[in-house]
């Protein structure tokens, strides 16, 4: 019989990030696997309430702004030895180095650093005394290897819940989205650059942006647009239905020019059967084909790899390739297994 594990989560950032996504996916699937989850984080973050719905363990954990004391460390000891806590499953470098010390108290405790944000990894004392290190992709595993040959390092995508081959609408014209928040980073002004270069040749598109305004405004990113193609570019702002966002597009642009440790959108694209175009930052290498991928910031690259998905036989082609590595690399069940596996090996 399998061992019953009792999994305390720590996280400190108070938004719903990445690494709070990738924390409460890894939770659910091993809490559906009948293991006991707790989370520790600060009342006020989207992580504590988040699992308050889920109707897991708590223990108030601060978050970032606040100094760790001996306190917090001793409380964090207490609280673990009360739930019987079989593992302390670290999601920020700062709650790693809480666990670090509880575990100076309870030296049997197992620690798991499970890292999937964009933040380079530190490799030192702390990070080597660690269990396992589970890596939201090979990019970050491979910023982890840059440093040391010698960590327990294992990468683990997560799970699409949801993945299906979704019927392609009408054609033309042609609709091509970007799903991401307007930032710099995320290269919206290299897909205009791409769409109008698309458009001067005459081809039948709109451009659809959905995602809220944080380091750039929509406005800023129109004056790059001539007038004459104003209306093939259409801003929806912050979306409540990324599906629906997705599903209503031929084809996923995501321009990133840097970041993408691990890729939300790529994952939301393919695991709707959408073709796919990415730049090469971070992890979108690991997501789609060669082929669909072009350089940051290379945007007449970009546009190239549009044209050639123009045509209704190369969407289908595409979207059915992307469906199968959704589902053999990416989907739920798969996450779930190697998750558990991975936990259980510690003992």
């Amino acid at each position: 019989m399998k061992k019953r594990l009792k999994i305390l989560n720590l996280i400190d950032i108070p938004w719903a990030s990445a690494a709070a996504d990738y924390a409460m996916t890894q939770s659910a699937v091993m809490a559906q696997k009948g293991h006991i989850i707790y989370f520790g984080a600060s009342k006020e973050s989207f992580s504590f309430k988040a699992a308050q719905k889920a109707g897991y363990g708590l223990f108030n954990f601060p978050d970032r702004k606040k100094t760790l004391s001996p306190v917090d460390i001793f409380s964090l000891v207490s609280f673990c030895k009360k739930e019987g806590i079989d593992i302390i499953n670290s999601h920020t470098g700062r709650a790693m180095s809480a666990a670090a010390a509880a575990k100076v108290f309870m030296p049997k405790i197992k620690t798991v650093r499970t890292k999937s944000d964009a933040k380079t990894p530190s490799v030192n004392l702390i990070s080597k005394s660690v269990s396992l290190i589970i890596c939201g992709s090979k990019h970050i595993e491979n910023m982890y290897r840059q440093k040391s040959s010698k960590l327990p390092l294992k990468t683990i995508y997560k799970g699409c819940g949801e993945i299906r081959l979704a019927v392609l609408p009408p054609a033309p014209p042609f609709k091509a989205g970007l799903l991401g928040r307007l930032d710099p980073v995320k290269g919206h002004s290299i897909m205009i650059k791409a769409a109008i270069s698309l458009l001067e040749k005459g081809k039948d598109c709109v451009f659809f942006f959905a995602g809220n305004e944080a380091n750039i405004k929509w406005k800023e990113l129109e004056e790059i647009i001539p007038s004459k193609f104003k209306s093939k570019f259409i801003y929806l702002g912050k979306t409540e239905n990324p599906g629906s966002f997705i599903e209503s597009c031929h084809i996923g642009v995501i321009p990133s020019l840097s970041s993408e440790a691990v890729s939300r959108a790529a994952l939301e694209w393919i695991s709707a059967g959408r073709p796919l175009v990415c730049s090469t930052a971070g992890s979108l290498g690991e997501y789609v084909p060669e082929n669909f991928l072009f350089k940051p910031g290379k945007y007449l690259d970009l546009a190239s790899k549009l044209e050639k998905l123009l045509d209704k036989n190369e969407l289908e082609k595409a979207a059915k390739e992307n469906f199968k590595t959704a589902s053999e690399l990416f989907s739920i069940e798969r996450f779930a297994i190697e998750t558990e596996k991975a936990f259980l090996e510690l003992f």
